[in-house]
């Protein structure tokens, strides 16, 4: 904290703030009042399936408790109420400040399709048709990207593999590639022909692209609040984006699992699945699209639906 020029803004993590010295170091500006904000980013990564905290924030939780002086900002464009409403009560603080955004904006679609069976390679052939239909009725004058989400990195490999020879241009992008190479892939992957990237559950942490118009999953998350952070990133420009969950026997169970065996807990997993599920249709989606006109009084638009299936 020494340095020629005023701090004004302190990172760490929560990880940190176990720390002695930064502990000790934050106290000593909370006692002159000079630490008078605490702002949590990212708040969803403070729950399992946005129903159970972890252990290691509610020790964080009870840290910041000390700084009685400090309004405490809470900011997840991913956490549902409940997770607001928890992290209150963890607090039990005066003076607070939470801040939300929605989760599901106006401009992204849901398709959830629905097997009884695992994850199999004709679910390939059935995502390269619903592209096909994207591009013929929502893209046809564009060049899009997508990201797909496979379940490992071997079920990332055949998809790549399939993707490609259904003439859809794919590239690996995960933890087995190199350090060095993924940020080159990412970048060809924005700016050249390359229109998929194909990675696996969590890897696309610190990614931010300025197109992507679809985005495939063939497993759910393990955390459902990684699902919803990861079709934030479709088309943030507001223009249509569509999220393809397939959605399995397998990943309904293993959901499920993640729960601690409460019945209250099991529900709450159900709803948050039907939460997402209850957005579309088994087996189509109609959308409003927005068709721009103008008039005298300036720009008006005209509502069109469309289907998917």
């Amino acid at each position: 904290m020494c340095s020629e020029t005023p701090t004004s803004i302190i990172l760490t993590t929560h990880e940190k703030c176990f720390n002695e010295l930064i502990r000790s170091g934050l106290g000593r500006l909370h006692e002159l009042r000079i630490l008078n904000r605490i702002l949590i980013d990212e708040a969803h990564m403070a729950s399992h399936t946005s129903i159970e905290f972890r252990p290691e924030y509610e020790k964080f939780f009870d840290v910041i408790q000390k700084f009685y002086n400090c309004n405490v900002v809470v900011v997840s464009a991913t956490l549902p109420v409940d997770g607001f409403d928890e992290i209150q009560s963890l607090l039990k603080k005066k003076g607070r400040v939470v801040l939300k955004g929605s989760t599901f904006r106006p401009n992204i679609v849901i398709v959830n399709i629905n097997n009884s069976d695992v994850f199999q390679p004709t679910d390939i052939l059935d995502s390269v048709k619903r592209i096909m239909d994207l591009k013929k009725h929502f893209y046809s004058n564009e060049k899009i990207k997508g990201i797909c989400v496979a379940l490992t990195r071997e079920a990332a490999a055949t998809a790549t593999q399939l993707f490609n020879s259904y003439g859809i241009t794919a590239v690996e992008y995960h933890a087995k590639v190199k350090d060095s190479s993924r940020p080159e892939i990412f970048k060809k992957w924005q700016t050249e022909n390359i229109e998929l990237l194909v990675t696996c559950d969590s890897n696309l942490t610190g990614l931010d692209p300025k197109r992507c118009y679809y985005i495939i999953h063939y497993s759910l998350s393990m955390y459902i609040s990684t699902y919803i952070q990861e079709i934030g990133r479709l088309n943030r420009n507001g223009k249509i984006a569509f999220a393809l969950l397939y959605t399995t026997s397998e990943t309904n169970k293993a959901y499920k699992r993640r729960s601690t065996g409460q019945k209250k807990d099991i529900h709450e997993a159900n709803k948050r699945l039907s939460d997402i599920i209850s957005q579309s249709s088994e087996v189509s989606v109609q959308r409003h699209t927005q068709t721009k006109f103008s008039s005298n009084d300036g720009p008006l638009y005209q509502m069109t639906d469309y289907s998917v299936k």
